[in-house]
């Protein structure tokens, strides 16, 4: 079957098309994927600023010796790092 000009226009416009779908879909795998990671990052930063506020609290607000802050440092390192 012989291919007429008009009829490879069309297939190149079908292909295009084609083209242009798997792209967007990509783009919107690529988006749910930083999202996805956004989400975590976000939670992590919040785990970060409870334990930070932790710290803070022992080391202006607290009455112990340095040596009981340390070692409560160290707890709270160790239970941040179990954690993740």
């Amino acid at each position: 079957m012989l291919k007429t000009r008009k009829d490879i226009q069309i297939a190149d416009q079908k292909s295009k098309i084609e083209n242009h779908e798997k792209y967007i879909k990509d783009l919107q795998t690529r988006i749910k994927l930083k999202k996805n990671s956004n989400d975590r990052l976000r939670e992590e930063k919040a785990e970060l600023r409870i334990a930070l506020k932790k710290v803070a609290d022992l080391v202006f607000k607290s009455p112990f010796s340095d040596e009981m802050v340390r070692a409560k440092l160290k707890e709270l390192t160790r239970d941040y790092q179990s954690e993740n």
